[in-house]
């Protein structure tokens, strides 16, 4: 016997039933797989000037592909986007014109928030999204570089 992983000594078989008779297929092993890139999540604060206090949870390593759509006119690609990306807000609570409390917002993640937040607050968030993620992959950049 060889030094070899397990895996190349094990022979599994499939079993069909067909008309009451049993057939044995092989089933090839599996490749290995290789490491796992992991989602990676951070909290932003927007600007505290005209939004003290109110955080997000973004998706900070998202595809390329998502990044894209971000820039589309298509508004429904776009919100689509965000919901992927934007995944909480740390309790966000909207205002009567009368400036009571009218309940929570929605789940970041969900159209519905993207429909009763301010056009200027998704500007915001859009923004941060399009200036402040790549500033953060350059600075991972840079310190690995050193």
């Amino acid at each position: 016997m060889t030094d070899s992983p397990p895996s190349e000594h094990l022979t599994v078989q499939a079993v069909t039933i067909a008309n009451g008779t049993g057939t044995f297929t092989p089933i090839s092993p599996s490749p290995p797989l290789g490491p796992t890139v992991p989602r990676r999540y951070q909290w932003f604060d927007l600007p505290e000037e005209q939004y003290p206090e109110l955080r997000i949870k973004l998706w900070v390593n998202y595809p390329s592909s998502i990044n894209k759509t971000l820039t589309t006119r298509d508004q429904d690609e776009q919100r689509a986007a965000l919901c992927k990306i934007v995944l909480e807000h740390n309790g966000w609570r909207k205002v009567d014109d009368d400036g009571t409390d009218a309940g929570p917002y929605p789940p970041a993640n969900t159209p519905e928030f993207w429909d009763e937040i301010p056009d200027e607050l998704a500007a915001v968030i859009l923004t941060l999204l399009l200036v402040e993620i790549p500033k953060l992959a350059a600075l991972l950049r840079e310190t690995r570089g050193r």
